[in-house]
């Protein structure tokens, strides 16, 4: 997983302050492409702005905690962070390619 993702440019090495202009723009260039599509087809979640204030008010001994991921291996919360950060960037590609196609 580290490196840049070649379909939507990801960079598994952003600094912290990258992840957080990611999902705090996240919002802005989700509503550029879905403004297009009817209620029906929307259903909005504000998560993205709430994960970039919680990481704005972490420290870097904070960011260096870790668990157990999905798949069972260990991630501390910046890669947690940049996983949710890479799947804003793929979320906003799918309903970009999708709404596009609609139309």
């Amino acid at each position: 997983m580290i490196g840049i993702c070649p379909e939507c440019k990801f960079d598994w090495d952003s600094p912290i302050e990258s992840l957080q202009s990611s999902l705090r723009s996240a919002g802005q260039r989700f509503s550029s492409v879905i403004s297009k599509a009817s209620d029906e087809e929307l259903r909005a979640r504000p998560v993205q702005e709430a994960l970039s204030n919680l990481l704005s008010r972490l420290s870097l001994e904070d960011l260096k905690r870790q668990a157990f991921g999905s798949e069972g291996d260990r991630r501390d919360v910046l890669m947690l962070a940049r996983r949710a950060a890479h799947e804003t960037e793929h979320h906003y590609l799918d309903a970009a390619n999708s709404l596009q196609n609609l139309g």
